[in-house]
């Protein structure tokens, strides 16, 4: 079975290199210019090619309903959309093949998989080659037509008939997979799988795993409630401290200084990549992407974090299990921040300066602390995103209670209201 990839663009290529090119006939694209030539040694071909032998890869995300009403009307259903799929594969950042980011586990003899799309026929080409007995849950929702282009080189068998006759169950939608009928089958959600299997390691996180158990730390944010006397109070009371960003351009007013550091807006740290490479703290965490970073003197003091950034939403945004593969961007650094305080062991997280009511102008100074400088726009900033930090900050809640880790908003004001709030003068009262 061959796909045909619609789209000869960045995404088709992506396809490509995950599905190999023996799986892989030609593309097609709707650029007459592009017609006749090839493109990562394959050919393309004007879309009239579309044939229902093979199965159609949808590559484009934004004229996908336009795609799809053209070959329907033809009465062809025999296409698969290549953004159903986990967004961690979809999004990520590279044209690597898949091998080179993960190392996917088949540490089970048999399987079956929950959810139809073209990433299911990848996972079940790659756990038949290493001898596993798998099978695909058959739903009504996968199309005859793409069945038909099968030949029959894939299993379906009713999840009624899987339940107790596979070691694993991998769920490979966005919804929890409840056993419906109590059998004893092992679930395991795809992010989960995906995110033990991740090739990226890093032991100097390992190190970090619980090493704080049980005590409290703040994270403390770069919103205009931060004040200088607060943080003199962090550092007289000693508080274990997360902070983030450009709030280092507050240290010549106060002796308090964090313990961990992050940053994770890629356009900012290209531009101050020297200048953070260069910060005389305990612990900073940079992602390994922009590369420049690490090529700065001093860099390699720093700690090396995976951030998996994506366009998730509110039923699969994902909090870190395993930090020192990989932490999830959430829109915010501070849910990284929420991320290895969870992985680090503290009981206790509040939040300091982490405001939620911004202008529209990220670099307006009303939208900082004191004592910030970026008036010229020197320095590349990231935009607010309302709605999608709110998705991150109450995954992070419901995980924190899940484990009976508080996490609570000592801000001065603001309008963050996902978290119990606390005054943070009440936080030192006896």
């Amino acid at each position: 079975m061959e796909y045909i990839i619609w789209g000869a663009g960045g995404r088709g290529k992506r396809a490509l290199h995950i599905l190999g090119g023996e799986r892989v006939a030609f593309f097609v694209d709707t650029d007459s210019s592009k017609v006749g030539t090839f493109y990562c040694g394959k050919e393309i071909k004007a879309v009239d090619a579309c044939d229902r032998e093979h199965i159609i890869l949808i590559t484009p995300i934004y004229s996908q309903e336009e795609i799809i009403s053209s070959l329907e009307s033809k009465g062809m259903k025999n296409y698969l959309l290549f953004s159903k799929c986990p967004w961690v594969i979809d999004w990520r950042e590279t044209q690597e093949e898949l091998s080179e980011e993960y190392n996917l586990r088949h540490d089970f003899a048999s399987c079956a998989l929950y959810g139809f799309g073209w990433f299911t026929l990848y996972l079940y080409d790659f756990l038949k080659k290493k001898q596993v007995d798998v099978y695909v849950v058959d739903q009504d929702e996968i199309p005859k037509e793409v069945k038909n282009c099968l030949h029959g080189a894939y299993r379906f068998k009713p999840f009624a008939q899987m339940i107790n006759n596979v070691d694993m169950i991998l769920n490979l939608t966005d919804s929890p997979l409840k056993d419906k009928d109590g059998g004893s089958a092992n679930v395991l959600s795809i992010y989960d799988y995906l995110e033990e299997s991740m090739v990226f390691y890093n032991e100097e996180i390992l190190k970090l795993k619980n090493l704080h158990q049980g005590e409290r730390c703040f994270i403390v944010g770069t919103g205009p409630s931060v004040t200088v006397n607060d943080l003199n109070t962090l550092a007289y009371h000693k508080e274990k401290c997360f902070t983030v960003n450009m709030i280092y351009q507050i240290f010549p007013k106060t002796k308090w200084r964090p313990d961990y550091y992050v940053a994770v807006d890629t356009c900012m740290i290209e531009d101050l990549a020297q200048e953070l490479a260069k910060l005389p703290m305990k612990c900073k965490f940079i992602p390994e992407k922009p590369k420049v970073y690490w090529t700065q003197d001093g860099a390699s003091t720093s700690i090396k974090i995976n951030r998996i950034r994506g366009e998730y939403n509110d039923k699969n945004v994902r909090f870190s299990q395993n930090a020192e593969r990989c932490v999830y961007n959430g829109e915010t650094v501070t849910y990284i921040c929420m991320q290895l305080a969870v992985y680090m062991g503290f009981k206790e997280i509040y939040l300091l300066g982490i405001d939620f009511d911004y202008t529209a102008d990220v670099y307006d100074k009303s939208n900082h602390f004191e004592g910030y400088r970026n008036s010229y726009k020197e320095i590349r900033a990231q935009q607010f995103h309302a709605k999608k930090q709110i998705i991150a900050y109450r995954k992070a809640k419901e995980i924190a209670e899940s484990r009976g880790i508080q996490i609570i908003n000592a801000t001065r004001g603001g309008k963050l209201e996902v978290f119990e709030r606390k005054s943070f003068d009440a936080v030192w009262r006896k």
